[in-house]
């Protein structure tokens, strides 16, 4: 029924040749390359770190805290997410560059930690509740059978 298949051997045989063929060809691709030699490029510059910014403008502690307080009166939590992630990248970056921030300050910043964690939550559970194959009315459904 099936003669026209090649013996186990001969198949084994024939894998091996196949298989030392490409091997041959590989060795001699190394030693003798067909394509052209590639050149290397130079290397671009390095991207500016911390430590290489500028350091931010003198702000006073109240402007300070103004920043953080336009950002808390947004009333869409994804902008207000946004605006506090400015907001706090603005004041570590500069704490980072070595100037001390008062007392009013770092408390804002605390606060502002605090409340961009809170709209991330409530982003969060508005994308859920959109992806949700059950609607509030199933849910107001089951909450009446109580």
């Amino acid at each position: 029924m099936f003669g026209w298949l090649p013996r186990e051997e001969v198949t084994l045989l024939l894998g091996a040749a196949g298989a030392l063929g490409c091997l041959a060809l590989g060795v001699l691709e190394l030693l003798w390359p067909t394509g052209a030699r590639r050149v290397a490029r130079p290397r671009t510059a390095p991207a500016p770190t911390l430590s290489r910014l500028a350091a931010p403008a003198r702000l006073s502690s109240a402007r300070l805290v103004a920043l953080v307080e336009r950002a808390r009166a947004e009333t869409d939590p994804a902008r207000r997410a946004a605006a506090l992630r400015v907001t706090i990248l603005t004041l570590e970056q500069w704490r980072a560059s070595g100037a001390s921030l008062d007392p009013a300050v770092v408390a804002a910043l605390d606060r502002a930690r605090a409340e961009l964690w809170a709209d991330y939550q409530r982003v969060a559970f508005r994308r859920l509740a959109a992806t949700t194959p059950w609607r509030p009315t199933a849910l107001r459904a089951r909450d009446a059978g109580r």
